[in-house]
């Protein structure tokens, strides 16, 4: 496994959008993955948008950053490319969803919508591969 600390959340934006929670949501869900040039750090963002009836009741975007062990980063490094295995992202993208599952939490405690959760998700289909990061020529 990789040794990483999380370094920074952010909550992009978050809205509720209906004024009566329904009883059930579509949730679509996208992911995007950053870097730091240097792949020293990944960035998982993450949308949620809670559908009903194709009107949006709810949205939650979240930013984890990651910051990746320089030993660590130095054995996933050959030559100009820095190479972050699919398990290592699927590891990220899982706690930014844990992290997501929080803040959706403490944004609606009080009121009607906090019975809204995340569910469990199989973050693993959500990407196809390894990140490959070009290192700039020194």
């Amino acid at each position: 496994m990789v040794r990483f600390r999380m370094i920074k959340i952010n909550t992009v934006q978050f809205a509720i959008l209906s004024k009566e929670v329904a009883d059930s949501y579509v949730i679509e869900t996208s992911a995007n993955i950053k870097h730091t040039v240097d792949g020293s750090s990944i960035a998982v963002d993450m949308t949620f948008s809670f559908e009903n009836n194709k009107e949006k009741g709810m949205i939650l975007q979240v930013l984890c950053e990651f910051g990746i062990h320089p030993e660590d980063l130095q054995t996933m490094t050959s030559g100009n490319k820095v190479t972050i295995p699919k398990g290592t992202l699927d590891y990220f993208v899982a706690q930014t969803v844990g992290t997501a599952r929080g803040i959706l939490h403490c944004k609606t405690e009080g009121t009607p919508f906090n019975g809204v959760i995340i569910p469990p998700m199989n973050v693993t289909t959500m990407l196809d591969s390894d990140m490959i990061i070009e290192l700039p020529a020194k």
